[in-house]
């Protein structure tokens, strides 16, 4: 079945045999503008009757009006973007993503000028956090899962940059946020974040001081800055 018009596809939990027929269904619908999977594929016995075909990435010309992905499963995004011509992916935003050597390299298929949106995974290797923002100036809003990163992750950043900054350790040792000055410092463009301490000297900074100090700034931990829309 084809639906000429879809323009957006949310995938709840699939079979682990019927990821190849998500493919082939993207395939058919090249004006899916979003998609969405939760990245989960249940284990389950194949049908002995159903035909078999291949697990295949994205053909080059596959999804040509997608601007937003968001799913779990990092299989799942290499095969979207594996075999794309440099430039040519036009995502505003993507997520979740597994940073990684080779996740930059399939990053090279995207559009330097259009992604704005990135939410990091938590297997993510955090000292290449630099060479993301150098390749993608026009990031505006970061979503950094910080309740799933390990103890290393805002030292293993700050490192990253060249110089590490001593602070108040979280009271939770398998929890180390980036303070929002160092987000901010990370992303210049920055105007949505998530995952980061608002803490300085042992108080919380107020919404007034945030925009005062961080004008650019919209939103923070879920929390409005500006008023709302």
């Amino acid at each position: 079945t084809r639906f000429p018009h879809l323009r957006r596809l949310r995938v709840r939990h699939l079979h682990s045999w019927q990821k190849p027929y998500l493919m082939r269904f993207l395939e058919a619908h090249p004006t899916l503008e979003r998609v969405e999977w939760d990245g989960h594929a249940l284990r389950r016995p194949e049908p002995p009757d159903l035909p078999r075909i291949s697990n295949a990435p994205l053909s080059k010309n596959g999804l040509p009006r997608l601007t937003h992905l968001d799913t779990r499963n990092g299989c799942f995004l290499e095969r979207v973007l594996r075999g794309k011509k440099r430039g040519t992916v036009r995502l505003v935003s993507v997520g979740v993503v597994p940073l990684s050597a080779s996740m930059l390299r399939l990053f090279e298929a995207l559009d330097v000028k259009t992604l704005t949106r990135v939410r990091l995974a938590r297997e993510s290797d955090p000292t290449l956090i630099p060479k993301l923002v150098a390749r993608f100036p026009n990031i505006r809003a970061v979503e950094l899962d910080a309740f799933s990163w390990s103890s290393h992750f805002g030292t293993a950043v700050r490192h990253a940059f060249g110089h590490v900054i001593l602070r108040r350790r979280s009271p939770y040792q398998w929890m180390d946020k980036l303070d929002l000055g160092e987000a901010v410092d990370l992303f210049p463009r920055l105007e949505v974040v998530n995952g980061v301490n608002m803490e300085e000297r042992r108080r919380v900074l107020s919404i007034q001081e945030v925009r005062q100090r961080y004008p650019r700034l919209m939103k923070v931990n879920q929390r409005w800055i500006v008023s709302e829309p």
